[in-house]
């Protein structure tokens, strides 16, 4: 397949239901033309947004809380929206 052809099948025959096709040409695009199925399933979750907030609800419900009530971790800002290590780094530095 040449970049003519690409384009063609880009602008005329891809049916789009999410964003997952153009992301996996624009990942093989920027790798050289190949790229493991690990790295083009990163890039659709840095990607998709509903995976996204599915993720920081799991780290806000579950393993936030888990690791709050052990100590290890504080939650900070507004609505927890960041975590800090409930460690002293000069020690370990």
């Amino acid at each position: 397949m040449d970049f003519k052809q690409l384009k063609d099948f880009i602008e005329k025959k891809m049916r789009m239901q999410h964003i997952y096709q153009p992301l996996m040409i624009k990942t093989l695009l920027e790798n050289e033309g190949l790229a493991s199925v690990r790295t083009i399933a990163e890039t659709f979750l840095a990607k998709d947004e509903s995976q996204i907030e599915y993720c920081k609800q799991i780290t806000k419900s579950m393993t936030g809380k888990v690791l709050q009530k052990h100590g290890i971790v504080d939650p900070r800002l507004l609505h927890h929206a960041s975590y800090q290590l409930v460690l002293s780094f000069s020690v370990i530095l």
